[in-house]
This record gives structure tokens, C-alpha cells and sequence, in this order.
């Protein structure tokens, strides 16, 4: 299976940037990726505390809707059930030519590269991604997890007086229950809280999968069938090359190094033996 020629469809595979040591010890060697925690994302949005107004039609508040931890606590649990991976894309439109392309895939992308694989020395693994959604159908429920591409807009911290994902519904949690609302508010807002992010992120072209409870140690997906590729960065070590290429010589897929030409990147398919498409 070639991921380099002749790929039009740019919704086939998704792309996972790691560091070599966790690539390595972690998700090459156990053939599984992690769902790591959502407040563990480098985006202030998501892994800073959320601030939620409440809300009431009732002309004399309660105690309870006074009560200033009440949003705090709801916060926290719209947070700390929610575990997720996180990938970038191929851009639209691909044409199907490999040396117009290699700077629309998702494989080569250099602040991606630097950010999340160490300065090239990591690695950029490829799946497919029909094939890790059926994986996660097998191994959680299927009403458990969402996917989806992020969306980008920017926003003021003003919110608006109408219903949003910032508001807490005051009567509505009385009426529900603690469990019961939080489940509605993720499963209403779900595109605004957990597969957004301003602008300035746009380029990451993310795709995300997402498990909405999951509590105790974090999940992890099996990859053995729909890992497809490694990409080798321009500066990972001949040592951890090495290693990536052993650990996966039995799932019989490519592995790949991206080198760089002047202002490009491109696909090193000479210089070592097992770098082939």
C-alpha cells in the first residue's frame, strides 16, 4: 500500500507526531496509542479551568445557585472524564501527484515536526483511519467515543445572554441531577468545548478522537491494524531508526525518512535500506 503516489483522497489517513522515546518504548513496542487526559493539552483553552456562569429563571437564587464552587464542580466534570488523541490531516484537494503534493500532506509538515517530534528527531506515525475507528468500535462503545475534524474561530471571553457552552443551566441541574446534566451539556456543546480552538491553531488542520467517560487509567487503542506507516524525521538518530523499524518488522508496513532539499522536504527513498513507500 503506497502512501505517497497517486493519493487523492485526502481523508484516507490521519497523522500522529511523537517524540522517538515515546514512539519507541511506548507505542511501537506495545502496538497501542494512548488517549491521554483533555486538560493535558498545550491549548490554554482545554487545559485551563473553565469558567461557567450560572443561569436561573427564578426570581430569588437558592443558596445552591449562590454556592460558588457549584460551576467550579461542574467544570471539573465536564473535563475529567474526557480523554482523546490527537492527529493532523492531508489538505483538500490533493491532486494525486506526488512531487505537487508533499507540502499538502499531513506527513511533512515542519512546525508539526518540530513541536510534537522534537525538532525532527521523532517520528510521524500514519493510520488509516476508517481502519482505528473500527478498532475503537471493537474496544469501547460505541457511545462512547467522537471524532471529527476541529474547527477554527476566534472568540471573546464575553459570552452571550443566550444558552452556550459557559452557561450553566441552574434548573435544569436541579431537575436532571448532577450526572444526568453534565451528560446532556457535553452531548449539546460538544463541538464548541471539545473540537474547537482559535484560529491561530487552524494550520494543525486537526482531527481528533475523543472519549466522552472514561475514568481511571487512560484508555489505549490497539494499532496493530491500522498503523500503515512510520514517517523517520530529518533528524531522528540511525539508533532509533533502528528500533522503529524492529519493532514493527511483523506488521509489514513502510517506513519512510523525510530529508530536506533547500526549502523542501521530501522523501528519502535511497539512502537506506528501508525506507520505501
Amino acid at each position: 500500500m503506497s502512501i505517497i503516489y497517486g493519493l487523492k483522497d485526502s481523508d484516507r489517513y490521519i497523522y500522529h507526531y511523537t517524540k522517538p522515546d515515546k514512539a519507541i518504548e511506548y507505542i511501537l513496542r506495545n502496538k497501542t496509542l494512548l488517549l491521554n487526559s483533555f486538560a493535558r493539552t498545550n491549548d490554554p483553552k482545554e487545559s485551563k479551568d473553565w469558567r461557567l456562569t450560572p443561569w436561573t429563571t427564578n426570581p430569588l437564587p437558592s443558596n445552591d445557585f449562590l454556592d460558588e464552587s457549584l460551576p467550579k464542580v461542574i467544570a471539573s466534570k465536564l473535563k475529567l472524564p474526557i480523554h482523546l488523541a490527537c492527529f493532523c490531516t492531508d489538505a483538500p484537494d490533493l491532486s494525486g501527484s506526488h512531487l505537487d503534493d508533499i507540502l499538502l500532506r499531513g506527513l511533512a509538515r515542519p512546525r508539526m515536526w518540530a513541536q510534537y517530534a522534537q525538532d525532527h528527531e521523532g517520528f510521524c506515525l500514519v493510520f488509516d483511519k476508517e481502519k482505528i475507528l473500527s478498532q475503537m468500535r471493537q474496544q469501547f462503545s460505541k457511545n462512547s467515543f467522537l471524532f471529527g475534524l476541529v474547527s477554527y474561530k476566534d472568540r471573546s471571553f464575553v459570552t452571550s445572554l443566550e444558552p452556550n457552552a459557559f452557561r450553566l443551566e441552574f434548573d435544569k441541574l436541579q431537575e436532571l441531577g448532577t450526572e444526568a446534566y453534565v451528560r446532556a451539556h457535553m452531548l449539546t456543546y460538544f463541538k464548541e468545548l471539545y473540537f474547537e480552538k482559535l484560529e491561530d491553531w487552524r494550520d494543525e488542520r486537526e482531527w481528533r478522537v475523543l472519549m466522552l467517560d472514561h475514568y481511571g487509567e487512560p484508555p489505549l487503542i490497539d494499532i496493530r491494524e491500522s498503523l500503515v506507516s512510520v514517517i523517520h524525521g530529518a533528524s531522528t538518530s540511525v539508533e532509533d531508526s533502528g528500533r522503529a523499524v524492529s519493532l514493527t518488522s511483523e506488521l509489514g508496513i513502510t517506513h519512510t525518512r523525510l530529508y530536506w532539499i533547500n526549502h523542501s522536504p521530501w522523501y528519502d527513498l535511497g539512502s537506506v535500506p528501508w525506507s520505501h513507500a
